[in-house]
């Protein structure tokens, strides 16, 4: 997928993969390969799916929560490595609660923005599992301004 900013072309890759439920290093090892090997292709920004590093594990949230900033410094690793911008939903812990969050990293590894759901979707129960977040999130990137 290519889009144009700025005059320039701009590489998107979706990384699509089945999410093993619960399963925080099998997803985090199916994210290294894809990031490396989309990289390598060229790409300037990875989309992950939606709740990459757990699935939607209802009954292990908060333990797969608190491993979020351990994620977030491996994958930032890993976007510095491979030169890439990431972005990904996982779950986080916030002073609201647990949130669904969209977060953005740059190519230097460093967290640029992050967006916590505002819509949650009721037939999933994600209403009744997630706090709800506030604002959408805008940034400008080496790629231009991506909105969340």
């Amino acid at each position: 997928m290519a889009i144009s900013i700025k005059n320039n072309i701009v590489k998107a890759a979706l990384l699509q993969f089945d999410v093993t439920l619960g399963n925080i290093p099998a997803n985090m090892d199916k994210v290294e390969q894809g990031v490396r090997r989309l990289a390598e292709a060229g790409a300037d920004l990875v989309v992950l799916p939606e709740m990459w590093s757990c699935g939607f594990d209802y009954d292990r949230l908060e333990d797969c929560a608190a491993e979020t900033p351990a994620i977030l410094d491996r994958l930032g690793k890993l976007a510095s490595l491979c030169r890439v911008n990431v972005a990904g939903s996982l779950p986080r812990v916030t002073e609201k609660g647990i949130v669904n969050s969209l977060v953005l990293m740059d190519r230097d590894g460093r967290v640029t923005e992050s967006y916590d759901k505002i819509h949650l979707f009721s037939p999933g129960d994600e209403h009744r599992h997630f706090a709800g977040g506030g604002r959408a999130g805008l940034c400008d990137t080496d790629v231009g301004r991506i909105g969340l």
